[in-house]
């Protein structure tokens, strides 16, 4: 049994759960919802008993792995957690990068939650425990200038080496995914509001490369173009919640990083499972997309045709996914 410790998002921890694999590995830790950016910072040094008492107190909706993943990235110990128990791989993604921030008065920065949730639980958090209060409930992920990414990039590889060789850290990257697959087969596009999602892929490329370059020796897992997300994911519809031939691609790569080739065959072993899997992807929904597309055109042709015959009381659809 081959163990797994994972520092990253809950995509890399559905590798495993997603999938028929646990005959073959196990994970030990994992924590998500952390910055590598500010995990050497000063913490909130919040007593975790006083924590959870808040907790329970005003019945927040966190489960208690999510209360932990909270209290680890505000007391700064998701490394601490994550070597408590030792593994034989550490695997990591950086889409971690992705989230916002919430900042502090004293000028302190923690990871956002989903709509906000952490942001609002600080805010209790504060009141209870008199802590600094939120300054900026919303820092964009991609605040930091270049030079200060790479700085903090360079420690945060340098702790990792310190716990694991190159040859056994794995080091993978997730895309938000642009297709949704619907309950009754279909496929529809996400939105992308402001480009929101195309700036946090941006930033998940840069400090994947920046992290590649200081994990040398590392194995690396790449994205699959051609992923679509499932809205059948029991976790709920985000553009990181996928169907699960992306989760069977990451285990197939998992599978030959493990057999022990050397890096040129691993590497060309990686690039044929990766081509295998988006075409796969292309064979099986993009079929499914040019309906939905035509489905689009003949909507807005529709109403133009109803906007020619009555044009003051003709409304053009809102066809936005």
């Amino acid at each position: 049994m081959i163990s797994f410790n994972i520092l990253g998002v809950c995509t890399s921890r559905d590798i495993f759960s997603r999938t028929n694999s646990k005959d073959k590995y196990t994970v030990n830790k994992y924590t998500l919802g952390f910055s590598p950016f500010f995990i050497f910072d000063e913490g909130a040094g919040i007593d975790p008993k006083a924590y959870y008492d808040v907790a329970d107190k005003h019945k927040l909706p966190y489960s208690n792995f999510m209360k932990r993943a909270f209290l680890l990235e505000l007391n700064r110990q998701a490394i601490d957690f994550i070597y408590s128990q030792k593994s034989d791989y550490l695997l990591l993604d950086s889409t971690v990068f992705r989230f916002t921030y919430f900042k502090t008065a004293d000028n302190k920065y923690f990871v956002n939650g989903i709509k906000n949730q952490r942001t609002e639980f600080y805010k209790v958090l504060a009141k209870e425990l008199k802590l600094p209060p939120v300054a900026d409930p919303c820092v964009p992920c991609d605040f930091l200038d270049d030079d200060e990414i790479s700085r903090r990039l360079k420690n945060y590889a340098q702790k990792m080496l310190s716990m694991y060789e190159p040859s056994k850290i794995i080091l993978i990257r997730h895309h938000n995914a642009r297709l949704l697959k619907m309950l009754n087969g279909g496929v529809r596009f996400f939105k992308n509001e402001d480009g929101k999602l195309d700036r946090e892929d941006n930033f998940i490329d840069l400090c994947f490369n920046k992290l590649k370059n200081e994990l040398p020796g590392c194995h690396v897992i790449n994205n699959l173009d051609n992923a679509v997300s499932d809205s059948a994911h029991p976790l709920g519809i985000s553009p990181l919640h996928f169907t699960y031939g992306y989760y069977k691609y990451c285990l197939d790569c998992i599978d030959a990083i493990t057999e022990g080739l050397s890096a040129k065959d691993e590497a060309a072993k990686l690039e044929r499972i990766r081509t295998k899997w988006n075409h796969q992807y292309a064979f099986t929904y993009f079929a499914r997309l040019q309906n939905y597309a035509q489905s689009l055109n003949n909507k807005l042709a529709q109403a133009e045709e109803s906007s020619k015959s009555s044009p003051e009381s003709a409304d053009a659809p809102d066809w936005r996914p």
